[in-house]
């Protein structure tokens, strides 16, 4: 995307630097064509690239005092938004909410507006917002009083500005405007030739003959696919209505119109061809060779646009001092093309081509980042690693007691045991009392442990939990920061997998324990009963048997109450386990979110890899490109080449590896609440630069050096580039001129602009002209194409423009006879009578040009029976053959025309017949004679014709006396023929 500022900076800055810009104004005049310029923008279409154009203008000319030299308008028939970027004196709302039924019979506005009445009748066309393709909505929501005024005060005020820029800097430049608008619609088709009649009105008034102004018109292709398939028919039949209005004007014809406005001479105006644009730029969807060029109008607008801006980077005059090639003349204007049809319209073409800098630079970037985000969740399975950490913390328990014995351990760290003396606890007691005594000394025993050495063994556990899970946490936030996720998520889904076996074991321990310490317990209260039966023996050897019981009993209860120790390690062994698990399945849960979202962004990017490789490739082929017509010199293998050229495999993993840091240092690592397409630009952000930094030096002379070679290669190139940047102006081959006038803009980056005209000026054909302009980035270069000489029907659409209108028309003629509502479909009343764009077929006019020739000549120099030439007797029309005999031609004008036309014998006759008068009288006398006597009578009839609604008489009357003053213009000129 071009950086409007790119312009001012790298072009212009230093060429007002420490002195005022009118001083400047020589030097940069050289660079940039601050010419002063209104734009005006009619309709949806129109203003939408009026709105965007102001937006990138005051982002191209940062100086103030240089952008007043810029004025913008728009109108349509719409409300102004309060954000609107145009301010109240640059956008005119069009008589929102009015009736155009009601206000054409209202007697304050008919004398302006009663057109609409009659071309209406009873067709209600409601309150008007927006003019829903009806264009006769469109011109008298624009011609009613309100909205001509608001629009005449801010023409002034725009005026006024270029005209204080003007004064302000010495300008003696003619200023320049600009009418953009489609011709589908109904509000900028419907106001366009009034909205040209009114500034050129004023600017003469203002100026005189020192101002140009061209029109940019839109047809309708683009919106295929947009707007619905039943609204096509009316847009195809508005364009053309719309030229053929325009197309009156042209040919010079002239129609009164009171606008009511005073000065500038629109109280009453008569409009003719000295209110048409000097240039009218037509502009479809697809180039001269019928390739589609954009798919929307958005794209066309935006190519529009485009020019606009470029042509602001250009030099105000060519190199050679000339008008620049936007400006220049249409001398193909006054020489008659193909069917003799006036040569007015004019084209543009735009080409768009060389190395797509940005959808490389993102394609290498997001490589870069791919291999990053993998790298990221990659890990090197080091198992050991976790083993050793396992040890380290104290944990293991497969094939050793680490973890029990070390909660088995006193303050001292020596290992708890529970000591005993029975025999001292029984040495006061009767032997009577050793049974009930040993077993309340079990019972005080086991709950004295209980009191003090299982909360030693709990509180032990709970200060080894609280010392792993810190390391545990520690660990994983060392390996986040210093390696990666991946490596993080590894040792805490190894550590998971371990603890598990550890735990495994100490539980199988635990539960051999249980029953150890079970059978320790019976073995134990077997002892209290042996003491029983030894204290309660006969005299004879009880001594003895109570010390053996005693003794034994002692023993057991020891072991019994170290076995119940090791228990309580083995149960606080596996809580602490348990504890650790749900720690590692917390911090698994956790990052496993993260984890997530980078697999997801890897698969985004990977996306974005294969659009971005499409997208290159679709825009190196020559049938697909990509939207405003651009093409790609490179394939995505030669990308691919050019990255393996530029970024080697260690180059890549240190650029990622810093992408990586920035993350970290930025808080994006965890960041899971960012969706990706909002995440991935973030991420990118840390290596941008430095990809750029590699790439940059790219030029697209360089990239047509690396790739094609010298000869035929590039020459096939350009042939390419030169057919794809053709005017936008699709040709029917049949009606193609020899010749057109043609210039080439070349905008290139001041960095290759010598080089590169060197080296393009040779594809272009001597008859070109070219010029430069100023393009922000060396990597491509776009060339205009600025065409003149078109007529209108060589646009190989015309002829399905027309059967939509023809359909349309017709059917609201019959309609309208009939008294049933339709919409009108032109904006002029007897519009449909003008001369059409589409010529006769070959021979038809010369002879309906014979005919009015002949027919005006019986008139002035008949014999005494007004028999000679062509001549009629009521609605018979006749002319005498050899020997004074008669030959009827029809019984109508109609038959009589189309009979003429299809006999060369008569029409040779009659050619004689007209030639010799010529040759006896000259042709002063005879044009005198048919303008002074002759053309009141065509008039007359003309008139008559009108008022009885003879529709087909009418329009071929007017016809025939088209073609009889082209007659006098050409053939009666002071000569003799």
């Amino acid at each position: 995307m071009q950086d409007m500022n790119d312009f001012w900076d790298d072009v212009l800055k230093d060429k007002i630097a420490n002195k005022p810009i009118n001083a400047a104004w020589e030097d940069l005049s050289k660079e940039a064509s601050f010419r002063p310029i209104i734009y005006i923008g009619a309709g949806g279409f129109g203003c939408s690239i009026i709105r965007s154009l102001k937006a990138d203008i005051d982002k191209l000319i940062p100086d103030q005092s240089i952008k007043d030299g810029f004025a913008f308008m728009g109108l349509d028939t719409h409300p102004r938004d309060q954000n609107d970027i145009l301010t109240e004196v640059e956008y005119t709302s069009l008589a929102v909410g009015i009736s155009p039924n009601a206000v054409s019979k209202d007697p304050v506005y008919s004398p302006y507006l009663g057109w609409f009445r009659e071309l209406a009748g009873s067709w209600d066309a409601g309150s008007i917002l927006a003019a829903n393709k009806v264009r006769s909505v469109g011109r008298i929501a624009f011609l009613f009083p309100a909205s001509l005024t608001a629009f005449y005060n801010n023409l002034n005020s725009a005026f006024n500005r270029i005209n204080g820029f003007r004064q302000n800097f010495n300008v003696n430049i003619s200023p320049k405007v600009y009418v953009i608008t489609s011709l589908a619609g109904g509000t900028g088709a419907g106001l366009f030739i009034d909205l040209l009649a009114i500034t050129r009105s004023y600017l003469s008034s203002q100026l005189g003959q020192n101002h140009i102004l061209q029109a940019i018109l839109a047809t309708p292709e683009a919106l295929e696919g947009e707007a619905p398939p039943t609204d096509y028919p009316e847009f195809y039949a508005n364009t053309y209505s719309s030229l053929k209005e325009i197309f009156h004007f042209i040919r010079g014809k002239q129609e009164l119109i009171s606008y009511g406005i005073e000065g500038a001479g629109l109280k009453k105006l008569e409009i003719s061809s000295q209110h048409m644009p000097h240039h009218i730029f037509l502009i479809t969807d697809r180039n001269k060779k019928g390739k589609p060029v954009v798919n929307t109008m958005e794209e066309l607008g935006a190519m529009v646009k485009s020019y606009l801006l470029f042509e602001i980077q250009t030099p105000l005059r060519t190199k050679g001092g000339a008008p620049k090639v936007q400006d220049g003349e249409n001398r193909r204007i006054d020489t008659p093309g193909h069917g003799n049809m006036p040569r007015v319209f004019s084209s543009i073409g735009v080409v768009r081509f060389g190395l797509p800098y940005d959808e490389i630079a993102d394609l290498y970037t997001y490589s870069i980042i791919r291999k990053a985000i993998s790298d990221e969740i990659a890990s090197s399975n080091n198992m050991s690693e976790i083993e050793k950490w396992i040890v380290c913390q104290g944990l293991p328990e497969v094939d050793t007691d680490q973890l029990q014995e070390a909660l088995r351990k006193d303050k001292e760290g020596h290992a708890i045991r529970v000591p005993l003396d029975v025999e001292g606890d029984l040495s006061n007691l009767k032997r009577t009392e050793y049974g009930k005594a040993c077993k309340s000394i079990k019972d005080n025993k086991l709950r004295a442990i209980k009191e003090t050495i299982k909360p030693k063994i709990e509180g032990n556990a709970s200060v080894h939990l609280q010392k792993v899970i810190l390391n545990l946490q520690a660990t994983f936030e060392e390996k986040i920061r210093d390696t990666s996720i991946g490596e993080a998520l590894y040792f805490s889904r190894s550590l998971n997998d371990l603890l598990k076996k550890q735990r495994e074991a100490l539980t199988q321990e635990l539960d051999a324990g249980r029953k150890k310490l079970s059978k320790s317990e019976e073995k134990v209260n077997y002892g209290i009963s042996t003491v029983s039966e030894a204290a309660a023996s006969g005299f004879f050897g009880r001594k003895s048997r109570m010390q053996c019981a005693t003794t034994s009993y002692g023993g057991d209860l020891e072991a019994l109450l170290n076995q119940q120790v090791v228990v309580w390690a083995q149960e606080e062994g596996t809580k602490l386990y348990d504890n650790l698990l749900t720690n590692c399945d917390k911090l698994l849960k956790d990052w496993k979110v993260v984890e997530d979202a980078y697999l997801s962004r890897l698969k985004n990017t990977k996306d974005i890899i294969i659009d971005l490789i499409a997208k290159i490739d679709s825009m190196s082929e020559i049938n697909k490109r990509s939207a405003g017509n651009r093409f790609s010199i490179v394939t995505s293998s030669n990308v691919k080449a050019l990255y393996s050229e530029f970024f080697s495999n260690e180059v890549i993993s240190s650029i990622a590896l810093r992408a990586r840091k920035y993350w970290r240092e930025k808080a994006l690592l965890n960041d899971t609440m960012t969706k990706d397409k909002d995440w991935l630009p973030k991420a990118i952000s840390a290596i941008t630069d430095e990809v750029h930094d590699k790439i940059k030096d790219l030029d697209i002379l360089k990239v047509i050096e690396r790739f094609y070679t010298e000869g035929k290669d590039r020459d096939d190139l350009m042939a390419s580039v030169m057919a794809l940047g053709s005017p936008l102006f699709p040709m029917d081959d049949s009606k193609q001129e020899s010749l057109y006038m043609t210039d080439r803009v070349v905008a290139v980056h001041p960095s290759v602009r010598d080089k590169f005209n060197a080296f393009f000026v040779k594809y272009k054909t001597a008859q070109e002209g070219i010029s430069d302009a100023y393009f922000s980035t060396p990597h491509e270069v776009i060339v205009y194409t600025i065409s003149h000489g078109y007529t209108g029907h060589s646009m190989n659409r015309m002829n399905y423009y027309k059967a939509q209108y023809d359909y349309l028309h017709n059917k609201y003629l019959e309609l309208r006879a009939e008294k049933i509502p339709f919409r009108p479909i032109h904006t002029w009343s007897g519009a449909e009578d003008w001369d059409d764009l589409m010529p006769k077929p070959p021979g038809e006019e010369e002879s309906f040009r014979l005919f009015i020739v002949a027919r005006s000549l019986n008139n002035l120099y008949s014999d005494s029976k007004m028999q000679s030439f062509i001549y009629s007797k009521g609605s018979n029309y006749y002319l005498l053959m050899e020997k004074g005999k008669p030959e009827k031609l029809g019984n109508s004008l109609e038959t009589a025309l189309e009979n003429f036309n299809d006999n060369p014998e008569w029409q040779k006759k009659i050619r004689q017949e007209i030639d010799s008068k010529i040759e006896d009288l000259g042709t002063a006398v005879i044009r005198q004679r048919i303008e002074s006597e002759y053309m009141p009578i065509i008039d007359a009839e003309t008139k008559s014709c009108k008022k009885g609604r003879e529709r087909n008489r009418f329009k071929i009357l007017i016809e025939l006396k088209a073609l009889l003053e082209d007659f006098i213009k050409t053939d009666l000129k002071e000569r003799k023929v």
